[in-house]
């Protein structure tokens, strides 16, 4: 289990809804989470369906179908571009959502959050 999966299994009650931004083909977290009881919505910019055996949108958080988001209590990226840190942040903020943000490194997102370190990585959360 990866540790944005046990922070999600600490912080939120089992059956809340989740989205994952830019699941690409990297969908372990988003099935893990699925698997646990969470309502998951994985989402990329390109169609990826094939790959990701939860519910997939296509989206483009950049300029996104808030929709797709809304009711969410967690937005979650896994290794997102930098670029896209900022939209990330608006994303949730316009639907009262938390954020988590799993870097590819120690780099810092482009918005205010707080570090969380457990599980062996840092992970920046902003509620």
């Amino acid at each position: 289990m990866d540790s944005v999966v046990k922070y999600v299994c600490d912080e939120y009650d089992m059956g809340a809804r989740l989205v994952e931004v830019g699941v690409g083909r990297r969908d372990r977290t988003a099935r893990e989470l699925d698997a646990e009881g969470y309502d998951v919505t994985a989402t990329d910019i390109r169609d990826v369906y094939d790959a990701v055996p939860v519910d997939f949108v296509r989206d483009d958080i950049t300029s996104p179908d808030i929709s797709v988001y809304e009711d969410a209590a967690l937005i979650y990226s896994v290794r997102p571009p930098y670029e896209i840190h900022v939209a990330l942040r608006d994303v949730a903020e316009s639907v009262d959502a938390d954020l988590l943000v799993a870097p590819l490194a120690d780099e810092p997102p482009s918005f205010d959050s707080r570090l969380v370190s457990r599980y062996g990585r840092g992970l920046y959360v902003r509620r």
